[in-house]
């Protein structure tokens, strides 16, 4: 085993303050992700959800204030995580 690679094709969709945020699972090569962890943060106000571990789903949903946000998604598992790809 080791570290998988970071997830790819990320899409944010937007229906009022609903935000979703879904990803494509990596292949496993060379190693297939047990986990995410996403990061999300507004620069504007200093609002940071950090850290929050999902299972191995491609996709998390919240319901965020206005603004604009950065986010970061990692792929894991028991070898370690993956560099975050990171968007707006």
């Amino acid at each position: 085993l080791s570290t998988p690679q970071a997830p790819l094709n990320p899409t944010v969709t937007k229906n009022g303050n609903l935000v979703t945020l879904s990803w494509s699972q990596t292949p496993g090569v060379p190693s297939t992700p047990t986990f995410y962890v996403v990061h999300i943060r507004n620069p504007s106000t200093g609002l940071t959800l950090d850290n929050l571990v999902l299972p191995a789903q491609t996709s998390i949903s919240a319901t965020l204030g206005p603004g604009t946000y950065r986010v970061g998604i990692s792929s894991g598992n028991a070898c370690g995580t993956s560099s975050p790809i990171t968007g707006d």
